[in-house]
């Protein structure tokens, strides 16, 4: 299995099988299910293919990521799918991945997060721009 040193962590090879990762907290992004992000991260397309892509397991923090430049013309910004087995250890590993996006040359990072964890994450705040906030869903 290859391991490489990054900052403060090691990454291992991604889980290939979705049963690694289902007993995880799915952090980013809370647009569609873990299950649904774990699938569309296993098909690869002939066109419009991301440039950049890194994704891998931290032994660390038992979490699993996935980070991949969007397409055309936005080369330049990032998106971030993350698991992680302890919620608590999010803010840390999200600092960790932050860093290693601007290593790679990502000017700006995407998130879909809870606002709660957003609130956690204050060594991030001097370098976020929250864009906008989901509504949250009424009770009936």
């Amino acid at each position: 299995m290859e391991r490489r040193l990054h900052g403060e962590y090691t990454t291992e090879e991604l889980p290939q099988a979705y049963d690694e990762l289902r007993d995880l907290w799915f952090i980013t992004p809370r647009i569609y299910s873990a299950f649904t992000a774990w699938l569309k991260s296993r098909w690869r397309l002939a066109i419009g293919s991301p440039k950049v892509r890194e994704e891998g397991w931290i032994p660390e923090f038992e979490a699993a990521f996935i980070l991949e430049s969007l397409w055309r013309p936005l080369e330049s910004e990032a998106r971030l799918t993350l698991w992680v087995r302890r919620r608590s250890d999010a803010p840390r590993v999200l600092a960790q991945l932050c860093r290693r996006a601007g290593e790679r040359g990502f000017s700006k990072l995407h998130l879909l997060i809870e606002s709660e964890l957003v609130e956690k994450c204050s060594a991030l705040k001097p370098f976020m721009k929250v864009k906008g906030r989901g509504v949250p869903s009424a009770g009936v």
